[in-house]
């Protein structure tokens, strides 16, 4: 375990010089307190927390990280995204695939800046096209392995103006002559 907090305090001495903190691959079942205080009076402008074991991923993160421009929280297990993540509003990219997510908070349609969101692999079988589709700098959307409805796709593939990835429907193929 103490090389394990080595590591992280390592990895925020590194975020100090170069505004990105890189947590990935640290066994994090949570985000760390001690980050906090460790970047305070770091204006952090990239964070991978990927492939790691976060459940949760709480108010406080959006709070303190409010100039991330890329956020990458892919390889967890978070089952939802923090409410308040409309306060990452420098966000560019957001990198969320290979989660558990099963709903989008309402507050995410607000991230002015969100220019690429990938939820592929995760349990999304609910959004709001409407609101999605009029995210004013969004370039690219993937939802590629999520459960979504035949109607929900159609919906999302005719009123979308960004590149969409969506899942395959599963049809069976028979041989053509």
């Amino acid at each position: 375990m103490a090389a394990g907090v080595a590591k992280v305090v390592l990895k925020c001495q590194d975020a100090m010089e170069t505004q990105q903190l890189d947590l990935s691959r640290c066994l994090l079942e949570s985000f760390p307190l001690a980050v906090y205080h460790l970047v305070r009076n770091v204006s952090l402008i990239k964070c991978n927390l990927s492939h790691n074991k976060l459940k949760l991923l709480d108010s406080k993160f959006s709070k303190n990280f409010d100039a991330l421009t890329e956020l990458n929280i892919s390889h967890n297990e978070l089952h939802k995204l923090p409410e308040n993540i409309n306060l990452l509003q420098e966000l560019v990219n957001l990198d969320a695939s290979q989660n558990k997510l099963n709903t989008i908070p309402a507050s995410l349609y607000n991230l002015e800046k969100l220019q690429t969101l990938d939820l592929s692999d995760n349990d999304i079988s609910v959004l709001d096209v409407e609101k999605l589709c009029n995210m004013p700098a969004l370039r690219k959307v993937s939802l590629m392995g999520n459960p979504l409805n035949d109607e929900l796709q159609q919906k999302l593939a005719t009123t979308a103006k960004f590149e969409l990835l969506l899942p395959v429907a599963d049809e069976n193929f028979s041989d053509v002559d």
